[in-house]
């Protein structure tokens, strides 16, 4: 009998267990597919896709080409997917792929075993009759070339690049590339809207790609059933993740929306507002595919007013702006509305209609004085600066130097680790208008140096009763040790009032003293 090939073996001779065995693996793989594609749709993962497509070409390799290579590599990814599933989770995770692998490795194995005893001394499964060759069967069939293989996967490839594609355009770093660094909420609104244009137009060339891959399968590849299967697995998913996006995401109305909102801008047609702002703030998007790392170049804050109908409404700051809230007159939940009238500083903000996006902010009326220290003060000046020092702290002559005065409270002078307060200042390379590149390496500088000490660290943005631009950074280490910088900015200057408490959060002295020295601090207009 004339040797077969391994294709035309398992099709002939191959026993019907291991072949619905592989079958089965490949069928339990799919179903992990359409889970994870489900899931990562519902929470709109994009980026997970790629890995569905992946998986479900592994599927295919091992239920077409009974490919061992294939189902290795579905159980090494289907492990490490297990591992690092259940160790984020704490519970045992991504098993059902994990038993398509072992099952996929199992049967294709099993398989291969038959070919190669064949090929040894020409055994065939005991459960298997051999047939008669037909008439066309005794003419061999001709021997498919490696270009009419790489045509009929075309629409794979095509499908595969057209959801990396899609990825990329949803990616943190393309979508930055549209949004970071913008320097005005007009500018930061035409990228928003390049940017879904570039998503839309990702769609459109997905499924351009899916389907230039079918035309060149259809001319160029082989007359298999396999081919026909493959077309249309390839179609169906890029036509449907696109119509779940353009709907789900409303992608042309993000689009018509931007673009009524920079006409308001250009026009100068603004919604205005006046409103007291939370300082429940945190950083945010406008609307768009978001997941988790996307830019967040706004600030959300909640506003709240006559103007708003006594509810909350949603307002996007952009960072461009460099705004901050007054530290000294935050708005109160807890307080009445005749107590935050005279003690919370209100904001005329100005804004589009459908992002909410702020174009001005400016405070209401005078701002609200800062509190006078208790008790008498003396003042500290010189040719660059100066600020009042409480009553009762003196200078610790010992560790104060040309560049840097320690005060330490009255009666102190003499512990081991006493409570103290430093004033420092120095050149900077940012200008005021660079001052979030300032704030983001300085971040990264007390971030690293906590990291290393295993201390709890957070930071702040406002403005000093003078109304400089002031960052705020507090470290908690392990012994309770408690460090508080403030940053007062200027340009290319920084002052920094750093506090370091020994007894941590118990000595309120020591702190109140500091955000005095804050408070009262100018610097010299002659060194601006």
């Amino acid at each position: 009998m004339e040797e077969l090939k391994k294709k035309e073996f398992f099709k002939r001779y191959a026993s019907k267990r291991n072949i619905k065995s592989v079958n089965g693996a490949a069928a339990l793989t799919y179903l992990c597919v359409v889970i994870s594609a489900g899931l990562a749709v519902s929470a709109l993962n994009y980026f997970a896709l790629v890995e569905v497509v992946l998986i479900a070409g592994l599927a295919l390799g091992i239920q077409i080409a009974k490919s061992r290579v294939c189902a290795v590599l579905l159980l090494i990814y289907s492990a490490l997917n297990t591992i690092l599933m259940s160790v984020s989770t704490g519970r045992l995770a991504g098993w059902l792929l994990l038993a398509a692998g072992l099952w996929a490795v199992e049967s294709t194995f099993a398989l291969h075993k038959e070919y190669k005893k064949y090929l040894e001394d020409g055994t065939i499964p005991e459960s298997i009759e051999p047939e008669a060759p037909s008439a066309q069967e005794v003419s061999p069939a001709p021997k498919a070339t490696v270009g009419q293989m790489i045509a009929t996967s075309a629409p794979f490839i095509g499908l595969f690049l057209g959801i990396l594609i899609l990825w990329l355009s949803i990616s943190p770093a393309v979508a930055g590339i549209f949004v970071d660094d913008t320097q005005s909420p007009e500018l930061l609104l035409q990228g928003y809207r390049n940017w879904y244009i570039m998503i839309l137009a990702a769609i459109a060339l997905s499924l351009l790609l899916t389907v230039a891959g079918i035309v060149i399968s259809a001319k160029k590849g082989m007359r298999v059933k396999y081919s026909v299967k493959l077309m249309v697995v390839s179609l169906i998913l890029p036509l449907l993740l696109g119509g779940f996006m353009i709907t789900k995401e409303d992608i042309p109305g993000l689009i018509s929306q931007a673009s009524d909102d920079l006409a308001q801008i250009k026009n100068g047609q603004l919604q205005e507002v006046t409103v007291w702002l939370s300082p429940k703030a945190h950083e945010s998007q406008l609307p768009g595919p978001y997941t988790k790392g996307q830019p967040e170049p706004v600030m959300d804050y909640g506003g709240i007013s006559d103007d708003t109908n006594g509810i909350w409404v949603h307002f996007y700051v952009p960072d461009s702006l460099g705004f901050s809230l007054d530290q000294n007159a935050l708005y109160n939940e807890n307080e009445s509305i005749e107590w935050n009238e005279e003690n919370a500083q209100m904001y005329h903000l100005r804004y589009t209609s459908n992002f909410n996006l702020v174009v001005s902010v400016e405070p209401v009326g005078q701002p609200v004085s800062a509190p006078e220290p208790e008790g008498e003060t003396q003042e500290y000046k010189d040719e660059y600066l100066s600020y009042e020092i409480p009553d009762g702290w003196n200078k610790a002559e010992e560790h104060s130097s040309s560049g840097m005065t320690f005060y330490i409270e009255e009666g102190h002078e003499n512990d081991e680790l006493p409570d103290n307060i430093s004033v420092g200042a120095g050149s900077s390379p940012y200008s005021l208008e660079d001052h979030a590149s300032f704030r983001d390496a300085l971040m990264q500088q007390i971030a690293m140096q906590a990291s290393g000490n295993d201390a709890e660290l957070s930071g702040s943005g406002s403005n000093t009763a003078q109304g400089y631009i002031l960052y705020t950074f507090t470290i908690e280490d392990t012994d309770g040790t408690i460090t508080q910088q403030y940053y007062i900015l200027k340009d290319y200057g920084v002052c920094l009032v750093q506090v370091t408490s020994f007894s941590g959060s118990e000595n309120e002295a020591v702190f109140e003293a500091a955000q005095s020295i804050v408070d009262s601090f100018v610097w010299n207009e002659d060194s601006q």
